[in-house]
Order: C-alpha cells, then sequence, then structure tokens
C-alpha cells in the first residue's frame, strides 16, 4: 500500500529537521555577528587567516541552514491538516481557541522573547554557553510560534479564519439578536444605529476639519447605498420569483446564497411553499390518472355483460310474453340497463376527456340548425313533462368551429339536465344570439329541488344539484360538457339565481 506524503510520520521528521536548520541558522549568524561586531575574548587566540576561513565556513553553514529550514516549512505548511492525498482538513483543539487571541499570544510572546534575548545580548558569554542558550531559546520559541503558526493556517485551510474570532462571533449574535426582534423593533434599532454613526463622523468632519470623519462619512453613505439597491435587487428577485409560481412554474426555485437578512428567510420559505405546492400538484395528478385507469377499467368491464344482458331482454321482448307483471318487469329491466348503458359510456368519455386521447374534427357548425334539431328530439319528452320551451334563435346563420358530434353532446346534455331537474309546468328559455365575436347558447330553467351546491361544483364529475339522488342522473353530463367545450376552444359557466337554473355555451364566431 502506497504511503501518503502527508502522514504523521513525515510531518514529524520535517518539524526535528525544521528546529535543527533553525538551531544552527540561528545559531551559525548570531556568532558571525558577534565575531564581525566586536573582539571578544575567547576569540583572541584565532588567527587572522583562521578568522576568515571560519567565518567563510559559518556562512556557508548559515546559508545551507536557511535554506533547508525554507524548504522544511514550505512541506509543513502544505501538508499541517492533511493526512491523506485530497483528505479534509483535520483541526486540533488548537485550532478552536479565536482567532484574535491566537494574534494576541503570539504577539506577547513575541515581545517577551525580545526583551529577553535583549537582556541577554547585553552581557559576554563563552562560546559553549552562547551555543547553549541560543540553541535552547531558539528550541522553545520555535515550537510555541510553529504551534501557533501551523494553527492560524490550519483556519485558513478550513475557512474557519474568519468564522473563528471573537469579531465574527459578536457581529453574528447582534445580528441574531436584531433578527429576532419584531420588524418595528429592529428598523428603530438599525436607524438609530447608521444615525449615530452618521451623527458621529459628521461631527468629526465640520466641527474638528477631521479627514478621518470625511473618510468614515463617505464610507457610510456608500454602504447606505449599496445597501438600499441590494434591497431593492432582492427585492425584485422575489417578486419575479413569486409570479414565476404563480402563473404556474412550481419548479423555480431561489438560490439561498443570493440573499441576505429576512429575504433569505423568505426566499427559503417561499421555496418551501412551492415544494409543498408541487408535491400536492404531483399527488392530485397521480390520483386523478389512478381515478382514470379504474374507471376505464370498469367501465369496459361492465360493458360486455351489460350488452349481454340488454340483447337477452330484446330476445325475451320477441317472444311475445302476454303476461303483465312479466312485461313490467321487462320494461324495468329494460330502462335500467339502458341507464347503466348510458353510464358506462359516460364513464368511458369521461376518461378518454381526462386522458386527452379524444380526437377532434373540427368543422363549421351552424348553432341555430343544431339547437333545432336537438329541440325537436326533446319536444315529446318536455310535453310529457309540462315544460313549456321558449326559443329565441336569429334569423342569420350562427356558424362556429367545433367538432359536430361533440357539439351535439354538449347541447343535448344540456337538454337532458333539463329533463331530469326541471320543475314540471314550468318555463323552459333557450337563447342564442352573438356577442362581440362570440356565438353564446344559453339554456334556462326552474330546478325542481333546491340546489345547495356552488356553480362552480355542479360541473364537476359525480356531483348532482339532487343531493337525495332522486332523479336517474349520474353527474357526468355537465362534467362533460364542460370538458369538451373547453377542448373546443370554448367556455362553459353555470349561473344559480335562487332556483332559476343558466347553463351557457360560447364559442369563437367564423365567417360563414
Amino acid at each position: 500500500m502506497k504511503r501518503s506524503k502527508y502522514n504523521n510520520g513525515w510531518k514529524t521528521i520535517a518539524i526535528i529537521l525544521q528546529m535543527v536548520f533553525l538551531i544552527v541558522m540561528i545559531v551559525t549568524f548570531s556568532l558571525l555577528l558577534s565575531l564581525y561586531g566586536r573582539s571578544m575574548l575567547s576569540f583572541t587566540d584565532i588567527g587572522e587567516g583562521s578568522f576568515f576561513s571560519y567565518t567563510n565556513v559559518g556562512l556557508a553553514v548559515g546559508i545551507v541552514s536557511a535554506i533547508c529550514f525554507v524548504l522544511s516549512m514550505i512541506y509543513i505548511t502544505i501538508a499541517t491538516g492533511r493526512n491523506g492525498e485530497g483528505d479534509r482538513i483535520h483541526l486540533f483543539r488548537l485550532d478552536y481557541v479565536p482567532t484574535e487571541i491566537h494574534f494576541l499570544l503570539l504577539l506577547l510572546f513575541v515581545m517577551a522573547l525580545v526583551t529577553f534575548c535583549g537582556k541577554l545580548g547585553s552581557k559576554e558569554w563563552e562560546i559553549s554557553s552562547f551555543i547553549i542558550l541560543a540553541g535552547t531559546i531558539v528550541f522553545l520559541s520555535d515550537a510555541v510560534i510553529l504551534a501557533l503558526y501551523l494553527s492560524l493556517v490550519r483556519k485558513i485551510k478550513s475557512e474557519t479564519f474568519l468564522s473563528c474570532s471573537l469579531t465574527s462571533y459578536t457581529v453574528h449574535s447582534l445580528k441574531d439578536g436584531i433578527r429576532k426582534q419584531q420588524l418595528v423593533k429592529r428598523g428603530i434599532i438599525q436607524f438609530f444605529a447608521a444615525a449615530c454613526y452618521c451623527l458621529a463622523f459628521a461631527w468629526l468632519t465640520f466641527s474638528w476639519k477631521s479627514a478621518f470623519g470625511a473618510i468614515g462619512l463617505f464610507i457610510a453613505f456608500v454602504w447606505l447605498a449599496v445597501y438600499f439597491l441590494r434591497q431593492a435587487i432582492q427585492r425584485k428577485k422575489i417578486l419575479e420569483g413569486i409570479e414565476k409560481i404563480s402563473g404556474g412554474d412550481l419548479s423555480h426555485k431561489f438560490q439561498i446564497m443570493e440573499f441576505t437578512g429576512d429575504y433569505a428567510d423568505l426566499a427559503e420559505k417561499i421555496n418551501d411553499i412551492g415544494d409543498g405546492l408541487h408535491n400536492a400538484v404531483e399527488e392530485n395528478l397521480k390520483s386523478e390518472r389512478l381515478k382514470t385507469e379504474l374507471i376505464t377499467n370498469v367501465s369496459h368491464d361492465i360493458k360486455t355483460p351489460l350488452t349481454s344482458i340488454i340483447n337477452y331482454i330484446n330476445l325475451i321482448k320477441m317472444e311475445g310474453i302476454e303476461n303483465e307483471k312479466v312485461e313490467n318487469y321487462i320494461g324495468i329491466l329494460e330502462r335500467k340497463s339502458q341507464r347503466l348503458k348510458q353510464l358506462t359510456e359516460d364513464l368511458v368519455e369521461v376518461s378518454r376527456i381526462t386522458s386527452g386521447s379524444i380526437t377532434l374534427d373540427m368543422q363549421p357548425i351552424n348553432m341555430v340548425e343544431l339547437i333545432c334539431q336537438t329541440g325537436g328530439e326533446f319536444n315529446e319528452i318536455f310535453e310529457d313533462l309540462g315544460l313549456t320551451v321558449i326559443t329565441r334563435l336569429p334569423n342569420e346563420p350562427v356558424m362556429i368551429l367545433a367538432d359536430g358530434n361533440r357539439i351535439w353532446r354538449i347541447v343535448q346534455n344540456l337538454y337532458n339536465n333539463v329533463a331530469k331537474y326541471a320543475l314540471k309546468d314550468t318555463r323552459v328559455y333557450v337563447e342564442l344570439k352573438e356577442k362581440e365575436g362570440y356565438g353564446h347558447f344559453c339554456i334556462k330553467d326552474i330546478s325542481a329541488q333546491e340546489i345547495k351546491k356552488m356553480p362552480q361544483d355542479l360541473s364537476e364529475r359525480f356531483v348532482q344539484g339532487d343531493e337525495s339522488r332522486g332523479t336517474e342522473g349520474s353527474g357526468l353530463g355537465l362534467s362533460i360538457a364542460k370538458n369538451l367545450a373547453n377542448l373546443m376552444g370554448g367556455t362553459f359557466e353555470i349561473e344559480l339565481e335562487g332556483d332559476l337554473f343558466i347553463a351557457s355555451i360560447a364559442f369563437p364566431l367564423i365567417n360563414p
């Protein structure tokens, strides 16, 4: 297994070599300075040739030691905090001490060291005593300074140099304290802090003619300009994001790092709301797909045996049974089977519309002819119910672009709705008119039962105005009419005025 060049063994060797090179360098250069600076009693017996020979050797040793010391320091600086290639920075307990305390300890130690060395330098020392004393001082000083230096290096590498400081802690504490205050209190605190700052520097500038005060005042104005500009930019981004989300783009997300203060919290909350809405929509779509699949499968499963039932009913009727009770039973079976057939067809139609699998054959349609034909089909039914139909149609054709079968289904469903739910012996108003480029068809009737639903709810699937479900309606007719109208580019609306039920559709007019 390949050993990493940053393992603890190599770093220990580098630290030891660094200390040795530093000691040799300091001692050597100290001796050379002593030789050149003043005559020491211990060196009086050294000849001139030997003096220059010693100084040259000492100078070479000092330079080599200095180079080796620098190289070892470079390696230690790179390797500290790392245990392997590409590893994260590992911190020690000393690294969690605030940065200001690090600098304070380093400054105090250097000041004490300089003072101590100044006192020792005022005395004369023997060579052996000087070497031992200098080596000991350098060793101890290097151990302390190196530990503080490497701790600062690890902080810089781990990006905690500023965050792990008393200043950062104080600033964040003030921010958190201000942020926890109510909005009004926070604004008052910020206003007074800015006002005091500006007044202080303004006083220095105008009363004492201080350049420092002018610089501080200029910085204050620049900071305020940047602050309000940044607030305006963040507010604009928030509004643009809200517009996108409200427009249906639920996947839109704010980058929290682009915001500060309350806007960062607001952006995060809006992201959470967007996620909630997105999840809710996804769940709703999933639920709708499951419902559609269930309706389709059940409808197809019912359709086959229902066809057989209807065929056998027809065969029984062909037998010419003269028993009145049996004929009555057969009539009931026929009506109920036809109702079930209509229900299955409606269910299949709803599932096709919902899934988008329906195909439209758009052609010019004369609404006047369509309404006349549909009304003729329901004349007998309305007469049996005592309903008087008052029809108001224009003399000229009203042309729209629609699928003939689908638009007929819409109108038929509206007439069927009147036949099922209208109060007997009342009037039904049917009206077709042109208005603002649209052909508007409207049918009005008096409901036989009190309608407790909201108008928008009546066009939902399986919703009936008659909560007792005493009629034979399925609650799908108006839903099918609304969806088909929307698919063909029209509109469908329901209005309620007491017991007056108003259903209307509108399609864009085309030239005949």
